[in-house]
């Protein structure tokens, strides 16, 4: 299973044993607008090992961000990564930017 909100994709995944914790539950920063992809209702614990981020959903999660509809992500362990486009014009892979 996995989640979509913006160019936050949130997908079914083992958190790693050796992930380190994080203090904060933002999944993502806008690099546009400063604006954040984060859990804004239920209790959710971030994890990151290496330049990947994951996500423990210990209830229901409700992800916020300014510019979107807010969407409940289920109880679960998930990895937190950018949405990609294929350019075929120029033949290039890169981050959608919210």
């Amino acid at each position: 299973m996995f989640y979509q909100h913006g160019d936050v994709l949130i997908e079914d995944c083992k958190i790693p044993a050796d992930a380190k914790k994080l203090n904060h539950v933002v999944l993502m920063d806008g690099e546009l607008t400063g604006h954040k992809h984060q859990i804004v209702i239920g209790k959710g614990e971030l994890f990151e090992k290496g330049e990947t981020l994951y996500l423990s959903a210990i209830t229901d999660c409700v992800i916020g961000h300014e510019e979107h509809a807010r969407i409940t992500v289920a109880p679960g362990t998930y990895k937190i990564r950018r949405v990609v486009e294929y350019d075929p014009f120029e033949d290039a892979i890169r981050s959608v930017q919210d």
